[in-house]
């Protein structure tokens, strides 16, 4: 059941000595954003490092990476997502002030990983104070979904497989099915049995958890890179038509890894070096902002009561230091920030779908739900359809803002009437309710028609669509074409 131990050549680890010895002292990420707390967006700011202490250099945070491959790294806490990183860059785990254990940490590209930017996260799962606990939650969705929205690849850390760590996975997964083909992420999973050194365990493994559990079965598979076909061995699983690819780490420095770590990690690199169609430039300090502001508006609620504040919240770069922070502090010193008194707070309750992610708030003094919808897009036109059962336009509004639709509206009981609560029976929401609606598509608002029929609203938004231009003489293959043209005439 095991593959058969690598053959490496003397030159080949001489040259993974070389590396490894030119940057053992290297450090492992170039931007760590430290994304804690949503109060401390409130006042001082989301703190961002870098590799250089000096704050001059806070602008290399916003660096474009060029023509690279973006790969996210997810798992709950503890399970070896840092340990699986360095291997991959072939370094070693800093010692300095980048350590972090919250928050979004960039690796760029390097030597050893050309073409590669890895985005480590915080483990999920880590022990909070129960008054943090609503915003420890909403901070690790809001996290999952920028690296899930973000990256073409997406590895998945785990240790023996717990129920924990099957709900994460489901709800990982979940979400990725719910994407369009185009922004579907490739999905890695790699199962770091740290505490096992021998093949007979591994092997008992791979049989109870990789195969009759997660359904995976070996699968050989010719990779080309480089010019040349190379043979990978993997385990593969399918969920909603999505392929998932297994691979095995062992105790480093045993018997197991001898025969599992190097071959796992050479497929890894192999994959993820050979995947050029999902290569961008992308700079990634800028991405996690939108994502951040994308989700603004759900996470926090406005101190007075206004619902257009709340449209135009941003989180931006502070001008002179290296903090993320409100717009409206982009200027002001950490000390005057610390002394500020927001206009916003964190949403008293947060509301999550069934996969775990964050879907709106319930704010203060009030029941607020959320109608359900779903989104369809054709070849000229992005469809907002929400279930509005006993609606009409007396009792909702509905508009489009840029790239957010927000409805508002209250459901009443029937007058005369009382409800009657019973146990386990599903019953339809009353009161008012908020639900925005976030569209990625450019779109054309001023051509935005709203239609309420048969209990749904469907909000048609025309895509924007742009002509090709041309200046100057025409191209060779243009002249080509004209000569053929006329040599058949």
């Amino acid at each position: 059941m095991f593959w058969p131990k690598r053959n490496t050549s003397t030159s080949s680890d001489a040259s993974d000595a070389s590396a490894s010895s030119n940057t053992s002292n290297a450090l492992i990420y170039d931007t760590v954003i430290h994304i804690g707390k949503l109060n401390d967006l409130l006042k001082e700011g989301w703190k961002f490092t870098t590799d250089n202490s000096s704050e001059a250099s806070a602008q290399r945070s916003m660096i474009n990476y060029e023509d690279s491959l973006i790969v996210g790294i997810l798992g709950s806490y503890n399970r070896g997502k840092s340990f699986l990183l360095n291997k991959l860059c072939r370094t070693q785990f800093p010692t300095g002030r980048l350590i972090s254990t919250e928050g979004i940490s960039i690796a760029g590209p390097r030597d050893t990983c050309k073409n590669l930017v890895f985005i480590d996260t915080a483990g999920t799962d880590t022990p909070t104070k129960r008054e943090d606990l609503d915003d420890k939650r909403a901070i690790e969705a809001l996290l999952r979904e920028i690296v899930l929205g973000l990256c073409s690849y997406i590895i998945i850390v785990m240790n023996r497989l717990q129920l924990t760590d099957q709900i994460y996975m489901h709800e990982v997964l979940e979400y990725c099915s719910k994407l369009s083909p185009k922004g579907k992420p490739e999905i890695i999973f790699v199962h770091n049995l740290w505490d096992l050194e021998f093949e007979e365990d591994i092997n008992i493994v791979i049989q109870r958890e990789i195969e009759d559990i997660l359904g995976a079965k070996l699968t050989t598979i010719q990779q080309r890179n480089d010019s040349k076909d190379i043979e990978l061995k993997m385990y593969c699983s399918t969920f909603n038509q999505i392929t998932i690819r297994h691979f095995i780490m062992a105790k480093e420095d045993s018997a197991a890894a001898d025969n599992w770590n190097e071959q796992t990690l050479d497929s890894l690199m192999t994959i993820l070096q050979a995947d050029l169609p999902s290569r961008r430039s992308a700079c990634i300090f800028d991405e996690v902002l939108i994502h951040i502001n994308k989700r603004l508006p759900q996470l926090l609620s406005s101190n007075n009561g206004s619902d257009a504040d709340l449209s135009k919240i941003q989180a931006t770069k502070h001008e002179t230091e290296p903090y993320i922070v409100l717009s409206e502090l982009k200027d002001a010193s950490l000390e005057k920030r610390k002394q500020h008194a927001s206009s916003f707070s964190v949403a008293p309750r947060l509301l999550y779908d069934q996969r775990g992610y964050l879907v709106g708030i319930v704010s203060s003094g009030t029941e607020k739900w959320q109608p359900r919808y779903r989104q369809y897009k054709t070849t000229d036109h992005l469809n907002i359809i929400v279930e509005l059962a006993g609606f009409n336009e007396s009792n909702f509004t509905a508009e489009m803002e840029r790239n957010v639709a927000v409805i508002r509206g209250e459901r009443i009981e029937p007058a005369g009437l009382s409800a009657q609560t019973i146990p386990d029976q599903l019953q339809f929401s009353t009161g008012s309710f908020e639900l925005s609606v976030f569209v990625k598509e450019d779109i054309d608002n001023d051509q935005t028609d709203f239609e309420c029929k048969d209990g749904f609203l469907t909000i048609k938004c025309p895509l924007r669509k742009y002509a090709k231009k041309r200046f100057g003489t025409k191209s060779n293959a243009d002249n080509q074409k004209t000569h053929t043209v006329k040599d058949k005439i």
